[in-house]
């Protein structure tokens, strides 16, 4: 298997403020270029979900408590702990031959990950993911191909999709991008792991599909498509 075929796409659902946000809820999915998953897990941090009670009334998707409940007594997500995330990831990239982990927003799924780790284990170990990970930053992908568009400005423009600044321009939120390329202005993220997952690997594909110089891993300049 050529190596990077694959990519994981991660998505975490936080407690506690920035920048000391731990992560009870953690979507994975191991996808091709064009979307498609080949595995997908939905998961509950116990670490957190569980035993930081505190945090988890406070968290800025308290109300979407009881979902997790019911899903996980209905088998639909999976209760593990930090460690065993941890694990999968490694046996990800190890199966699929991989060290590519992408998110939207890439910085604040990384740094979830290592204050996870780092509460997990007391502060003796603060780096989950595993060693030569290369992260892409789904956003900046965004930014410099669809967000590009005019079409995405016009759709923007035209929904209300536009920021507060003195001089409003077009939001790059993830919800938003996926609202252009699925052409529905009505849509809603769910921000749960997975669903979430699902909308950002849809949006790694289409820009994909563009051909263009964009930025990719975090920190660099514009490389080729």
């Amino acid at each position: 298997m050529r190596k990077n075929v694959y990519k994981i796409v991660i998505d975490w659902e936080t407690a506690c403020d920035m920048p000391n946000q731990i992560g009870y809820d953690c979507g994975i999915a191991v996808v091709r270029n064009d979307g498609i998953p080949v595995e997908e897990y939905s998961l509950v941090n116990s670490d957190v979900f569980y035993d930081r009670k505190e945090d988890m009334r406070s968290c800025y998707y308290a109300a979407k408590l009881p979902k997790y409940h019911k899903a996980i007594w209905a088998g639909e997500r999976k209760v593990v702990n930090t460690y065993q995330i941890k694990q999968l990831l490694k046996a990800l990239q190890e199966k699929y031959n991989t060290n590519i982990i992408c998110a939207y927003n890439a910085g604040f799924d990384k740094r979830a990950g290592n204050n996870t780790e780092e509460m997990a284990t007391g502060g003796k170990y603060k780096y989950l993911y595993p060693y030569g990970t290369e992260f892409w930053d789904i956003m900046l992908m965004a930014t410099d191909t669809i967000c590009e568009m005019a079409s995405y400005k016009k759709f923007c423009q035209e929904h209300g999709f536009m920021t507060n600044h003195k001089t409003p321009r077009p939001q790059r939120k993830a919800e938003t991008v996926y609202a252009f390329i699925t052409n529905n202005p009505d849509f809603e993220e769910e921000h749960q792991g997975l669903d979430d997952v699902r909308i950002e690997a849809a949006i790694m594909a289409a820009c994909f599909k563009k051909h263009k110089k964009m930025r990719r891993v975090l920190g660099t300049k514009k490389c080729p498509a």
